[in-house]
């Protein structure tokens, strides 16, 4: 006997022959071509189950995706305060008149951003000082004032960032307290140039 594929997938062609029993001649010639679904089947992966995985992949990823892009979202979400200043100081009839103007002296903890614009006709520094001193009571040493001696520098804009005229912005990090945002360059200080903030 032997087996042989027809054209359809699976299909087996079986030759018999078969002869007389007197030996004399041959008898009939019968070819059968028949299907075997289950061989088939037992040879290659099933359609149904490729269909049926393939969604389930895709679900997946696209949970794993936004599941993702949820904690990015939250990890990059910061809350944050503007607080605008200007500043500055002129000579105004023969007197030196400094000034420091805020948008806020109160402002919730967390990332503070100070735009700071010098308005005057000369450079100046910007601190952020925490403090238990009144504003008006920091301790001064010479034309400055003791910095260390006073409280805690917070943050600090240096003033080759703020030429007359000029603008620039700085982020810190206010934890609850009281503070002084000041200008320390000579004489500033004692011009007036510093304004109170409370960080809630």
């Amino acid at each position: 006997m032997v087996l042989r594929r027809c054209g359809a997938a699976g299909a087996v062609v079986e030759n018999a022959w078969e002869y007389s029993t007197g030996g004399v001649g041959f008898g009939a010639f019968v070819k059968r071509c028949t299907h075997s679904q289950e061989r088939v089947n037992s040879l290659r992966p099933s359609r149904t189950g490729e269909s049926v995985a393939r969604p389930k992949t895709i679900l997946l990823l696209a949970c794993a995706i936004l599941a993702g892009a949820f904690l990015f979202s939250a990890c990059i979400y910061t809350e944050f305060t503007e607080v605008d200043v200007e500043l500055g100081k002129e000579w105004s009839d023969g007197e030196v008149e400094g000034f420091l103007y805020t948008n806020y002296t109160s402002v919730p903890e967390g990332e503070i951003i100070f735009e700071v614009k010098n308005e005057g006709s000369f450079k100046h520094d910007f601190i952020v000082l925490e403090t238990d001193l009144e504003p008006g009571k920091l301790i001064v040493s010479g034309d400055r004032v003791d910095i260390g001696a006073s409280g805690t520098e917070r943050g600090r804009i240096q003033s080759r960032y703020l030429l007359p005229g000029a603008s620039n912005n700085h982020t810190f990090k206010l934890k609850p307290g009281d503070y002084v945002l000041l200008s320390n360059e000579p004489g500033d200080y004692q011009a007036g140039m510093f304004a109170a903030l409370s960080v809630d």
